[in-house]
């Protein structure tokens, strides 16, 4: 008997009942800084190498004491906080003892594994951030780029609105590993997939880099491989595999410590791209059938009245083609991300054969559109002769138009019901956003519309 009490010592007040102690937590303060390093995988077990304090799973704030080296608990599980594991330890003609912990930290537990890749991840302050940081994946997305990117003289909104940012970029984007990539930034368009994407070379960016794309590829598998192998993992890739079979995507994923899936995209040519996100994230929220009904009540509910009376639709994503000619692919990419799809613009790119500073042809763009509905949920359909009330019906259901105009794609996001004055968006940054122009402007300028129509409408 006394060796089940002593097993378990917590530094409080024991009061004997009945020839069994009673253990009574007289501490209760704030949990201790969260483990870094933190597992993927759960064991079914788990062996204490050093006094671990233990918490109250009613009150995790509620320090109940301390787990003595040498002593092995079940564990049962992880909390909605995923830095918490619930353990449960076995007691001799007791009912079990359950707790909460602190997950372990690799860097402490797995020293050596440690210390073999630790230079290499310091050469990559981004990943180290994410590896490191108490909380990867804080629900404030300006938050977390105070995090990665530091004070916010470093990063600036690059969509949604200061209130509620969307995609917030880096000034400087950070070099790693001797490569220096072209952009870096934070979306939260889906807050239920937040993620960190480094765009490291492309296309039409070329002339600004000074990186070989297939060498920068080499040396970022080999030091990923490298880090995964620090600290393996049974998981599986929790992401969804690609639904749109017309995409081609050549992609790589390391699982990482501290919830993170790093993603390495490359197509020889096009792009070399890394994605970061929360391994949680992606295995709680897994998408379901498509189901028509939920999906154009969603659609339908991002429509909203401007102070000028403008009906538009809300939350499209942004997506800044920079100095290349991808306004037709990046306007592509905003409707399929609006929808829920989280597609890229270089991707689409590829697809429609865009020219890194040329842009796409009209024929190519169109084809590539044909291509996405025949694995998607949509049907391609031109808007001919558009007048205000065919423009406001699409408007009202929440479908955004695709809109070529002499030399452009842009989309048309809004309508005044009564002046017939249209809203656009481009493809160049927060500023042109949100954009109002006349009927005569829309008549002057308007090419062809087209639509990716939802089953149902």
């Amino acid at each position: 008997m006394d060796k089940q009490i002593n097993a378990v010592r917590f530094y409080g007040q024991a009061v004997a009942k009945g020839g069994v102690f009673l253990i009574l937590a007289l501490l209760s303060s704030a949990l201790c800084a969260l483990a870094q390093y933190r597992p993927i995988d759960l064991p079914k077990t788990l062996t204490f190498t050093k006094p671990t304090p233990a918490y109250d799973p009613e009150n995790p704030k509620h320090k109940l004491g301390d787990f003595q080296a040498g002593i092995r608990v079940n564990v049962l599980g992880s909390q909605s906080d995923p830095s918490l594991w619930r353990v449960s330890y076995e007691r001799y003609g007791q009912a079990a003892l359950e707790a909460l912990i602190e997950s372990p930290d690799l860097s402490a537990t797995e020293v050596e594994a440690y210390k073999r890749v630790h230079a290499l991840i310091s050469e990559f302050p981004l990943l180290q951030t994410l590896l490191e940081t108490v909380n990867p994946w804080p629900k404030e997305i300006e938050e977390q780029a105070r995090q990665i990117f530091g004070h916010e003289k470093n990063f600036t909104l690059a969509s949604g609105s200061k209130d509620s940012a969307d995609v917030l970029t880096a000034k400087s984007p950070k070099s790693f590993w001797g490569i220096q990539p072209l952009a870096s930034e934070i979306r939260y368009t889906d807050p239920k997939d937040p993620r960190v994407l480094i765009e490291v070379w492309n296309k039409g960016d070329a002339h600004r880099s000074r990186i070989r794309p297939t060498r920068a590829r080499l040396i970022i598998r080999e030091n990923l491989e490298k880090i995964q192998s620090a600290f393996p993992t049974m998981l599986q890739d929790p992401a969804p595999s690609m639904s749109i079979t017309a995409l081609k995507i050549q992609e790589e994923v390391f699982l990482l410590p501290n919830d993170l899936r790093v993603s390495l995209r490359y197509k020889s040519g096009e792009y070399l791209l890394l994605s970061l996100q929360s391994i949680r994230y992606l295995e709680d929220n897994k998408p379901g059938a498509f189901d028509p009904e939920t999906f154009t009540q969603r659609i339908a509910s991002k429509v909203t009245t401007s102070e000028d009376g403008h009906r538009y639709i809300d939350s499209i994503p942004m997506i800044d083609q920079g100095e290349k000619g991808y306004c037709a692919a990046a306007t592509l990419a905003r409707v399929l991300q609006f929808y829920g799809y989280p597609i890229d613009m270089h991707a689409l790119a590829d697809l429609a054969e865009t020219e890194g500073r040329g842009g796409t042809r009209r024929d190519e763009i169109i084809r590539a559109m044909r291509r996405i509905c025949n694995s998607t949920p949509f049907k391609l359909r031109e808007l001919k002769d558009p007048d205000p009330g065919l423009l406001r019906e699409k408007i009202e259901k929440g479908v955004p138009l695709i809109w070529f105009v002499p030399g452009h794609a842009r989309l048309l996001i809004g309508i005044h019901p009564e002046n017939s004055e249209i809203v656009y968006s481009d493809t160049y940054g927060l500023a042109h956003q949100y954009t109002v122009g006349d009927w005569v402007y829309f008549m002057n300028n308007n090419k062809e519309i087209w639509t990716l129509l939802p089953e149902g409408h």
